[in-house]
């Protein structure tokens, strides 16, 4: 089972567990994400129980951020046909 904490997910939806008050995912490595023109990012926030997704990289940051609940479907930019909620990613 996973424990409470936040994932980053780039592209490729490999996620990794980071500490859930780092602010080093949505900010150092976003930016060095961005940069790269990786053109999405995802942190996903276990305890909070929602996603951030990163989209449409410019400069160092990114031209849109949402933030998503459990409830809500998303599908990457991979794979437009897949079709992820919330609960699919997190405990």
């Amino acid at each position: 089972m996973i424990e409470a904490g936040l994932f980053a997910c780039v592209s490729s939806c490999r996620c990794r567990p980071i500490p859930s008050r780092s602010r080093t995912y949505r900010g150092r490595k976003l930016n060095a994400h961005a940069r790269a023109g990786i053109a999405e990012y995802w942190l996903l926030d276990v305890a909070a129980g929602t996603r951030e997704v990163c989209r449409m990289p410019f400069g160092e940051d990114y031209r849109e951020r949402r933030i998503l609940l459990a409830s809500e479907e998303v599908s990457p930019l991979a794979a437009p046909e897949a079709v992820l909620r919330g609960e699919d990613l997190l405990p």
